[in-house]
């Protein structure tokens, strides 16, 4: 883009393609593939209305649907930063719209602003705005999810039948979202530091204040140091 075509760019472009990155971002497919399953994915499980809650919960479509709904989710990271690069906004502008459809994801409209975690649309986004600080980034994500295949297959079936919970994959997420934004601040891209700082502030915050299952018994009330789990593991207990 060359120096002409930036200084047409003016703040209610702005506003307006970061507005419409939010609300691609709130639109709720997965939830609605839920209800196409016959499970509301907001009161099964975690609550969490992600592709990964719909995996576990969502019977014998849930495979194939939870693909579906993770790709799509993806896109929400992708498409705002992809439209906005097309239409000739700056770098900087159109890797907040990343971050704005991540934002969409964690608290959408459409769901009475609580949503997935972010971690799907956060990886999209990513690869979009730095593919080297993306590919970074999957290392942990890729070792989590390593970690847990291997202890599932050491461990034995829990005796109500439920999917066990794994402490693994989301630290390993939530070191993803650490290794982004640091690896895009050492490369010095010309995105800048604070779209990726953003994308990374955004599921964390997700975390922080998502409603869970056990709050009334273990959540941030009842003791601080749930915060810290919540974080970590994307729960109030270590366990």
């Amino acid at each position: 883009m060359t120096n002409q075509q930036q200084g047409t760019w003016h703040a209610g472009r702005t506003v307006a393609l970061l507005g419409a990155a939010y609300l691609y971002g709130s639109l709720p497919l997965v939830y609605w593939l839920g209800q196409r399953a016959r499970v509301d994915l907001r009161r099964a499980g975690s609550g969490n209305v992600g592709a990964t809650n719909l995996l576990q919960y969502g019977g014998a479509t849930g495979k194939a649907l939870a693909a579906a709904g993770w790709l799509f989710d993806a896109s929400k990271g992708v498409a705002p930063p992809a439209v906005a690069r097309a239409l000739g906004a700056p770098p900087a502008v159109a890797a907040l719209a990343g971050a704005l459809g991540v934002a969409g994801q964690c608290w959408p409209i459409t769901l009475g602003f609580c949503g997935g975690r972010g971690i799907s649309a956060f990886v999209g986004a990513a690869a979009l705005i730095d593919p080297v600080a993306w590919a970074a980034s999957l290392i942990p994500m890729i070792v989590g999810s390593g970690w847990r295949v291997a202890t599932n297959r050491r461990a034995s079936t829990p005796a109500d039948g439920k999917p066990s919970r794994s402490r693994s994959v989301p630290l390993g997420c939530f070191i993803a979202t650490i290794v982004f934004p640091l690896v895009c601040a050492l490369r010095r891209t010309e995105d800048g530091w604070l779209a990726p700082l953003a994308l990374s502030a955004v599921v964390a915050l997700r975390r922080l204040t998502a409603a869970l299952p056990d709050d009334a018994l273990a959540g941030p009330r009842k003791q601080p140091r749930a915060l810290v789990y919540r974080l970590l593991y994307d729960r109030n207990t270590k366990d």
